[in-house]
Parts: C-alpha cells; sequence; structure tokens
C-alpha cells in the first residue's frame, strides 16, 4: 500500500503485470500523471513523462524508467525490453546534493519535491544543536527537453518549453543544464553533436540565446569552446547581435570568446566596440572591465628604452592617465608595464573632453570614479587656455552645468516608484536647486561622484572647476573654504552669480544662486 502512494496508474498497471522496477537497495518514487491533476491544469500529453514512468533514487543515483505508451499491453508482451531507462549519466542536472532525499516529482510543475535537514542551532536556555527539515525542489526541464528532442520532436520541445518559461523559477538556468550536457556530451559521435545542434536549434527560439551560449562557455574548458561555437555561431557576430540589442553586458562576455577563438586582432576590434557603446551608455564599470583587457605590456627596444608613448594608461588596477602627448611624467607612482594603444587612448580622452564641454559634472565623476581615470593629470593639463576643458565663460559653464544636473535628476525621477509617498522622498532627494548642500549620508550615488570629481579638481588646483562643481552642488563649505584661501576670488564669483541670476528666466535657479550667495558672505563674514 505504501508503494502505491509513490507510482501513478500507470505504473501500477506496469507492476501488476509482474515486473519489478525495485533493485532492492532502491526506493522508487512515482509522478503525477494527468489524471493525478486535480486543478483542471493542461499539461500536454508530448511530455514524455505523462506516458508513466518511474523516478527510482538510491545508491546509483537518480533513473527515470519511460513506460511505452500502450502502457501495461506492452509491458506484458515485451517485458522489460520496451522500458526506456535514463540514467544520471545522461541527465548530470539530476546528481543533486546527496543530503535532498526525494519524496515526490510533481509533473504539473516540472519538478523533483524533496526534504533535506541542516543542523540548526538555538541560543535560547543554552539548548543543545537540532536537526530541522526543510523542503527543497529539482526541476526536471532540461531532462524533459533532452528526452523529446532524442526523439526528434523539436516542435514539441518547443511548445513544451514555451509552457514551463511561465511557470519554472530560474528557467534560463534549466536552459544552461540542456546546453553546458550537449556540450559536455559532445565528441567524435555524430549522435551527440547532432544534441548540440538539436538544443541549439530550441534555444534560438528565446530571446536570452546569446545570454546563455556565453554563460555556458564561461563556464566550461576554453578547449570546448570550438565545437560549441561551431555550432551555435560566430562569436563576433553573437557579440555584434547583443551590441546591436543594446545587451552590452552580454556582448562584454563574448570578447575572450573571440579573443580565443578568432585571434587577438579580432577581440581587439570586438572590445573596442563594446568599449564605445559602453561610453556612450555611460557604464564606465564596463568601460574598466574592457580596458584591463585592453591594456598590453610595454615593448622594450634593444636598447633597454620602452617602446611607447605618454599613456593614457600606466597600469592595470590604479591607472595612471595623463592626456596623450603631454610633457607629463608619470613619476615614481608609475608601473609603466602595461599600456594602451594611442586609438583607445584617444577614445576615453575625447568622450571626458564631451563631457566637460557639456559640463556634466555627474558623468565625470562617474567616469574618473569608476575607471580609475587619472582626473588629476587630465585637470592639470587641459583646464588651461587652449585645454579640451577650459572654461571660458564661468556664467554660461554655471548654467549648463546646473541644466546637465536638472536632466539627470529628472531621467532618475522617471524611474521611481510613483506612489505619493515615495514620489516625495523623491522629491526631497532630486530638489538639487533647493538651496541646501547635499547631505552625503543619504544623497545618491551620482551625488557622491560629483563630491569625488570636486575632491580631484581641488587636488590638481583647478580653480574654476573647483568653484564651477562646488556651487552647483551648494557646497558653501568648500566656497568659504577656497575663498577664505584666496580672497581676491569673492568678488569675482559673486558677480558672475549674480549676473547669472539676472539673465536666468528660472526662479529656482535665482533663488538657489541668491542663497548660496548670502550663506557665502555671512560665512566669510563671520570668518
Amino acid at each position: 500500500a505504501a508503494g502505491q502512494n509513490w507510482v501513478s496508474p500507470r505504473a501500477r498497471e506496469s507492476s501488476a503485470a509482474g515486473q519489478n522496477w525495485d533493485d532492492g537497495d532502491e526506493s522508487s518514487s512515482g509522478f503525477e500523471s494527468a489524471e493525478d491533476l486535480s486543478n483542471g491544469a493542461s499539461v500536454s500529453l508530448e511530455n514524455p513523462v505523462e506516458y508513466g514512468c518511474v523516478f527510482a533514487y538510491g545508491a546509483d543515483g537518480m533513473r527515470i524508467c519511460y513506460f511505452p505508451r500502450d502502457g501495461a499491453r506492452q509491458i506484458f508482451r515485451l517485458g522489460a525490453a520496451c522500458v526506456d531507462v535514463d540514467r544520471s549519466t545522461k541527465n548530470p542536472e539530476l546528481e543533486f546534493d546527496r543530503e535532498l532525499y526525494p519524496v515526490h516529482v510533481s509533473v504539473r510543475l516540472s519538478r523533483i519535491v524533496g526534504v533535506a535537514q541542516k543542523l540548526s542551532f538555538s541560543d535560547a536556555h543554552g539548548e543543545s544543536p537540532y536537526f530541522s527539515i526543510a523542503p527543497k525542489s529539482h526541476t526536471i526541464v532540461p531532462c524533459v527537453l533532452r528526452k523529446l528532442l532524442s526523439a526528434g520532436s523539436h516542435d514539441a520541445a518547443l511548445r513544451f518549453a514555451r509552457a514551463e518559461r511561465r511557470q519554472t523559477p530560474h528557467f534560463t538556468h534549466a536552459l544552461e543544464w540542456l546546453l553546458f550536457t550537449a556540450l559536455e556530451s559532445a565528441n567524435r559521435d555524430a549522435m551527440t553533436h547532432a544534441a548540440l545542434k538539436q538544443s541549439l536549434a530550441l534555444l534560438r527560439e528565446f530571446p536570452n540565446y546569446l545570454e546563455i551560449v556565453v554563460s555556458v562557455a564561461r563556464k566550461t574548458d576554453n578547449t570546448r569552446w570550438e565545437a560549441l561555437f561551431t555550432a551555435a555561431g560566430s562569436p563576433s557576430d553573437l557579440c555584434r547581435h547583443a551590441l546591436r540589442g543594446d545587451r552590452l553586458r552580454i556582448a562584454a562576455c563574448y570578447i575572450l570568446v573571440v579573443d580565443k577563438l578568432e585571434g587577438e586582432v579580432a577581440g581587439r576590434a570586438v572590445a573596442i566596440e563594446v568599449m564605445r557603446e559602453a561610453l556612450a551608455a555611460h557604464d564606465y564599470r564596463l568601460v574598466e572591465d574592457v580596458i584591463k583587457f585592453l591594456l598590453r605590456p610595454v615593448r622594450v627596444t634593444a636598447s633597454g628604452e620602452e617602446d611607447v608613448k605618454p599613456s593614457l594608461i600606466g597600469r592595470v588596477l590604479n591607472i595612471i592617465v595623463p592626456p596623450p602627448n603631454s610633457v607629463l611624467s608619470l613619476g615614481a607612482r608609475a608601473d609603466r608595464e602595461l599600456t594602451l594603444d594611442v586609438t583607445e587612448q584617444g577614445i576615453l580622452k575625447a568622450h571626458l573632453d564631451a563631457l566637460a564641454r557639456e559640463k556634466d559634472i555627474f558623468n565625470m565623476g562617474a567616469f574618473v570614479s569608476d575607471t580609475s581615470f587619472d582626473g588629476i593629470g587630465y585637470f592639470t593639463h587641459e583646464t588651461t587656455a587652449g585645454g579640451s576643458a577650459y572654461i571660458d565663460n564661468f556664467s554660461t559653464a554655471l548654467e549648463a552645468a546646473v541644466m546637465s544636473l536638472r536632466r539627470r535628476a529628472a531621467e532618475r525621477r522617471e524611474k521611481a516608484t510613483p506612489s505619493a509617498a515615495q514620489r516625495r522622498r523623491n522629491e526631497s532627494q532630486y530638489s538639487l536647486l533647493a538651496g541646501d548642500a547635499f547631505d552625503l549620508s543619504t544623497s545618491s550615488t551620482d551625488t557622491a561622484r560629483a563630491n569625488a570629481l570636486l575632491d580631484v579638481a581641488r587636488t590638481a588646483r583647478c580653480t574654476d572647476w573647483s568653484l564651477l562643481i562646488a556651487t552647483t552642488l551648494g557646497r558653501v563649505d568648500v566656497l568659504v573654504d577656497m575663498f577664505r584661501a584666496d580672497g581676491v576670488l569673492v568678488k569675482p564669483w559673486r558677480d558672475v552669480c549674480e549676473k547669472c541670476a539676472e539673465r536666468s528666466g528660472d526662479q529656482e535657479l535665482k533663488e538657489f544662486l541668491k542663497k548660496t550667495v548670502d550663506e557665502v558672505d555671512a560665512a566669510c563674514g563671520r570668518g
């Protein structure tokens, strides 16, 4: 009676035919057949599990015994020879943690449900450790898909996968298991190569195909990449496909694959494309990752001299970045073993030049912080007359910086939760021209980066940019420190702020500048 709780009606029909599926040391578990579902859910009969099977778990791991469609009639006539048995070697994803003991297989959920015990401790009254029981589950989606594909039922596998996509947690991981197993089994046998092609043909029907392929590649030895991408497609083509879909992180994952399979020249080419797109998207942490890939050793000539021009990049983790063709010496700080090519240096500098022209202090701060760009060297050499970041009109620059800051705040507000309570918090957080200096303990990451840029400008002794950033952020404390150190700056700064307020038709900007000037005057007066 206990055994019948583990098998479906179809499995019981098979056992009535006199066949014994138990090896003695294993416990057999059953499944929910279509008839067992009481909630009226529609389950496709193309699922091979639904025709009848027994999941057996024991010392040899999990085994699945599939019954023929004719059920007991076939078994009675042909015996065990008509039963298809899949072992864990064919379905490695079923080799789950041995601490998990399976108790049920749900066809409706496509999951093995089990229990696991863990040792717990209680601090109350010095109680002894005890075991607690926790339920866990394990998907059988890759197993079912593999079975359908091996039977040549691509359409049935696709329908099953689309249905499971809506209800299976971590569905992408299940597809990765499918491809990983097909790749691991691929060898000189034509059948296993066919399994790899069938799996990839199925995965191409899903929008996360590019992600799944490169994820599996990163989890396998690179000696298997050639077999994978021979069937999946050219890695450089897949990388550019990801770029066209604005999937920068996925595209970046293909760089190493391209470098390995298509050569260094192709790898650097796609890396530069990814870097350009990442710069345009202001994803500077990704830019930093690409920089680390593009760094190459400095060549040494026969005379022992380094064959390299003054470089934007001096080392990997703490990158030294003086502008190209400058006279700045890297000095004792620089480890000149790695550098970027001149073209790559120019791409980075041109991007920062564009941000400086727009007075986009947030993205300038993010660029300097996230890419380890030497902002001090940049401000030292590019903010003088003729430099790319030279400020020739402080009033215009101040207005441009404020407008850039406002646009950034508006973009962040659009992504905020539209509830009334959240809206009030957003207004408090993003009212950047309310006349108050930022509270860094509650400010956004953008604000912290802008303040980091301010620190860089002050360290570089770049007065114009320091005044510009401090005024835009309402950093009265910084302004007061600068004016106490150089009192000559106070009157020109005050005159520019007053003229900017008079010329602007923005009432909020006028109030902000007036309040900032009044606070600075009061603080300097007290000083």
